[in-house]
């Protein structure tokens, strides 16, 4: 599948099954509950609206991961919200991320240490320049690995979601691999070319925020999950050509015991 097809089938995905769709709407309506308590001044309303806000912020990631999954057989099904194995797969989700931005975050603080190290015992004039030109060399090669880890988290992402597995994920070297059968430029195309359009069609979705009342309900209830389930199911359909090892979990079994299963698995991760 080319750029052009990802592009084309992920800005139909959302539309394939209205009443997936609805049901996925109405996980983001759960956002509006602590906004309504803050207007009319309710502790209880609001202490629901946190309540919900952490729901989400359980339930949505993992969600994404399923419509990835979905994405790497090119399957044009929407998948069910399934809160367990939701909740698994956000908590996997986090743990990669913390885990990938390890490395930039580690590179950056050893550079700031070697940098203190340069300068100690120097004078004052010399410490000031040297500081400020190393500095900015430092902050130029961390943002370009940030990038790179940052790139390299989104294939690791389709990676879990398709083998679902996050030791799968966290082995940098088949994660490399999967870019380098996919093709580089492939994937750096689909990168930018993603990310103009959904940032254009963000920009577009702002307007919708000036409708008197109703603007915010219907950016944030529609208009938002639209925009992130076509960029999930885009990273699916990229990871699709290579994607040989897709594990339906939608009708098994799934809950907390995996993650932990996970977890223990990663100690023994070389």
């Amino acid at each position: 599948m080319d750029l052009g097809q990802i592009i084309s089938n992920s800005f139909k995905y959302p539309f394939y099954d209205f009443k997936r769709l609805v049901m996925v709407c109405i996980l983001f309506a759960l956002l509006l509950i602590l906004p309504i308590g803050l207007i009319f001044n309710s502790d209880i309303v609001q202490i629901l609206g946190l309540i919900a806000i952490l729901a989400f912020m359980l339930i949505f990631p993992g969600f994404g991961i399923s419509i990835i999954r979905k994405g790497s057989v090119q399957s044009e099904e929407i998948p069910s919200l399934r809160i367990g194995r939701n909740i698994v797969d956000t908590l996997k989700l986090l743990v990669l991320r913390i885990l990938y931005m390890l490395v930039p975050i580690i590179i950056f603080l050893v550079m700031i240490f070697a940098l203190g190290i340069g300068i100690s015992g120097s004078g004052l004039d010399f410490q000031i320049s040297y500081a400020l030109s190393s500095f900015g060399t430092i902050f130029i090669i961390s943002y370009i690995i940030y990038l790179l880890f940052s790139l390299l988290s989104v294939l690791a992402k389709a990676r879990f979601a398709a083998h679902n597995s996050l030791v799968e994920a966290l082995k940098i070297h088949k994660v490399l691999k999967d870019i380098s059968d996919i093709g580089i430029g492939r994937v750096i195309g689909w990168f930018i070319l993603m990310g103009v359009l959904l940032g254009i069609l963000s920009f577009v979705c702002i307007f919708i925020l000036f409708i008197p009342y109703v603007g915010f309900i219907l950016y944030l209830c529609f208009a938002l999950p639209i925009i992130l389930i076509i960029d999930s199911y885009s990273l699916g359909l990229l990871y699709s050509s290579i994607s040989n090892d897709y594990v339906d979990v939608d009708d098994g079994e799934y809950d907390l015991d995996e993650f932990e299963k996970e977890i223990k698995r990663l100690k023994y991760l070389n």
